[in-house]
């Protein structure tokens, strides 16, 4: 571990400087956790923000990534179990982008099993940037991946709460001007968002480093924290400082820039949904059209209804996204796409797949026979299962209910994959998995028992879903997918 420094500060007896140590074993005298009243202000502060967060007993998942604010995350939420009981479970996620990282990840985990007695939960993941992604923005979706995987292993009311402060505050703000924004973009981060909890937004980086120095903890020092090559990096050790000069109080006023482009955004929430109610408008599943005559409405109302149903799909939109479906058709990230009609309507909803010239829309799969799909053909051979394999194609029991439908992938996907113990998984995670390109995800077919809403039952060529195993004796398909340009 030379490259980082896990630290931790012991107040002097003599001359009050204090001590740095690398990484070495705790002493007998560091193990256990005390327990106290609320006396410092942060601590007071704390709990009243957990009041405010969230109900007693709900079960909180704790990014812990080892650096001084996670383990101020920590030790305060430990701190105030007594007033404000909840369980913890410790998560680190590590995304192995430094050669330290799985010393890194050992030295935490016994750290927090010696001093806290608690069992972290490490998690690695593999960090694929897709295309025009950075490795930052890669790492970011995959940490929450792990987080929110264990938040649903924990329960279906859990938590997912990390270590955001006022200083990670004010940089996103900024990053977000330069980069291009709109009023929720400039909302930045809310102490709130679905499933995950941020309790301190209003606290800065010192006092957390204040805090978790008078505690006695050792954190890790992250070296890539220093590299101003990543943008955030740059906002925070050169464009910050600069524009500190210009006012002291920059982050500050970064802050409140988002609390107030928060309250408009909510403010304007209240308009659109009487809005849509007016218009008889609904956000769901599908698609979502837009009556002729809309270009008379007040653009950002039409934006965020449109960032509302890029939200329900788990879209991840730009402004320029926006931009452009407001001039005219336009394409969407995870296969949408925007149609302006020539009735005046607005029309967005997964772009229907062509591939070689043929529309891959649903269609049901016959008993024995082959169809056409894009560039490929699928075969399909019905029989009773009696155990054995065949190479290159894929087992799928049958049901009562009708035949088995093929399908393109759509956002959202979700299947229970054999192996998992009956956990289902992201169809987007299991083509990453897989090594599957995106050009081919595009169009490769998904095997469902409705083309509607119907479960997930295989990926040929991938995998199975649970529901779906084959059994001796039952009435099985046999799938297998032959692409002319690639073989079966």
């Amino acid at each position: 571990m030379s490259d980082h420094k896990v630290r931790m500060r012991e107040r002097s007896s003599g001359n009050g400087a204090g001590s740095t140590c690398r990484a070495c074993p705790p002493r007998p005298q560091d193990r256990g956790f005390p327990r106290y009243e609320m006396k410092q202000a942060l601590e007071r502060y704390f709990v009243q923000q957990a009041k405010r967060l969230w109900e007693p007993g709900t079960p909180l998942v704790v990014g812990l990534s080892g650096g001084v604010d996670s383990m101020a995350l920590y030790v305060l939420l430990r701190q105030i179990q007594s007033e404000w009981p909840t369980p913890l479970y410790p998560v680190h996620v590590n995304h192995r982008l430094r050669p330290t990282a799985d010393a890194e990840a050992q030295w935490l985990e016994a750290y927090v099993w010696d001093k806290f007695a608690d069992h972290l939960v490490v998690v690695p993941v593999d960090v694929r940037p897709e295309a025009g992604e950075s490795l930052e923005m890669a790492a970011r979706t995959a940490r929450y991946r792990a987080l929110f995987e264990r938040a649903d292993a924990v329960g279906s009311n859990s938590r997912v709460v990390v270590a955001h402060h006022k200083n990670d505050q004010a940089e996103t703000v900024l990053m977000r001007i330069l980069t291009g924004t709109g009023v929720r973009g400039l909302a930045a981060m809310r102490p709130v968002q679905g499933r995950v909890l941020r309790p301190l937004l209003r606290v800065s980086r010192a006092d957390l480093r204040d805090y978790v120095v008078s505690q006695h903890i050792r954190w890790i020092e992250d070296a890539s924290n220093d590299d101003t090559h990543m943008l955030r990096n740059r906002i925070r050790h050169e464009i910050m400082p600069m524009l500190a000069t210009v006012n002291p109080k920059v982050g500050t006023a970064l802050t409140g820039l988002a609390d107030r482009a928060d309250a408009h955004h909510r403010a304007l929430q209240v308009l659109v949904g009487q809005w849509m109610h007016d218009h008889q408008l609904t956000i769901g599943p599908g698609d979502l059209s837009l009556p002729s005559g809309w270009q008379q409405w007040p653009e950002e109302i039409v934006a965020l209804i449109l960032r509302d149903f890029a939200q329900t799909h788990q879209i991840r939109l730009t402004a320029r996204h926006i931009e452009l479906a407001l001039r005219g058709d336009a394409q969407w990230p995870q296969r949408f796409r925007v149609e302006h009609g020539a009735d005046g309507t607005l029309r967005v909803g997964p772009h229907t797949t062509e591939r070689s010239g043929r529309v891959l829309d649903p269609q049901p799969l016959p008993a024995s026979g082959r169809i056409s799909w894009a560039d490929a053909t699928i075969e399909s051979v019905c029989q009773l299962f009696d155990g054995q394999t065949r190479s290159g194609w894929v087992a799928v029991r049958q049901s009562n209910t009708g035949p088995l439908w093929v399908r393109c992938w759509r956002p959202g996907d979700r299947m229970h994959p054999l192996g998992l113990n009956g956990h289902s998984k992201k169809l987007q995670d299991i083509w990453v998995d897989a090594k599957i390109p995106a050009a081919v995800r595009r169009w490769w077919p998904v095997i469902v028992s409705d083309p509607q809403q119907g479960v997930v039952l295989a990926v040929p060529g991938v995998c199975v879903a649970e529901e779906a195993r084959a059994e001796i004796g039952l009435p099985t398909c046999w799938i297998r997918v032959v692409a002319a340009s690639h073989g079966s």
